[in-house]
């Protein structure tokens, strides 16, 4: 790898693979990986990255998340379905309008070392109309839950926001957001 540019919270690594920048960003539930693909490539990326998960199992939920199990079969870790967006922006908002769901798996090579599989969707990556930069996004969450934490929700939209930094309210085009505070330990009076 690369040394980084840190900015805030986030190392940026330049050229990981040709044309492909790699971003780390701390959050508050884990840390997020962006890898940013600078310009059209001939054919969809796939990209394979070692684990180690020593005292844990990686294995695929019914829902497309990927879930670290310890012994007793307890989540103890997992990475949400990931997400990919190309460089149009909603002009009022500054939110991506062309979003995908990416296609995350993980095998389970032996015991302590597991392979996370990146693969968007070849038809929306490489479709004529996609302005890059495109973002594949992958993030990962070091808690099971996430119930204390803020978190907006969107119309249409089912997948758990728990893990995204950002909070959300308003219309956006024919979508409603909608933001969820937590004030723990919080008196309101009146």
């Amino acid at each position: 790898m690369p040394e980084p540019t840190l900015h805030e919270t986030t190392a940026t690594y330049t050229e990981v693979q040709p044309g492909v920048d790699l971003t780390l960003d701390a959050r508050r539930s884990g840390f997020e990986v962006d890898l940013i693909v600078k310009q059209r490539p001939a054919t969809a990326p796939v990209w394979r990255i070692p684990l180690r998960t020593k005292g844990l199992t990686a294995r695929q939920a019914a829902d497309g998340k990927i879930e670290f199990v310890d012994a007793k079969n307890t989540v103890r870790s997992r990475i949400p379905v990931g997400q990919m967006w190309d460089s149009v922006k909603n002009e009022h908002t500054g939110q991506p309008v062309n979003t995908a769901t990416v296609n995350v798996t993980v095998e389970q090579v032996s015991p302590g070392t597991a392979t996370l599989v990146i693969a968007p969707d070849a038809t929306w990556f490489l479709d004529p109309a996609r302005v890059f930069p495109v973002t594949v996004d992958p993030a990962y969450a070091n808690t099971p839950v996430y119930s204390s934490f803020d978190t907006f929700v969107q119309s249409g939209y089912t997948s758990d926001l728990s893990s995204t930094a950002d909070l959300r309210a308003g219309k956006n085009g024919t979508t409603t957001e909608r933001s969820f505070l937590n004030f723990a330990g919080a008196a309101f009076d009146g």
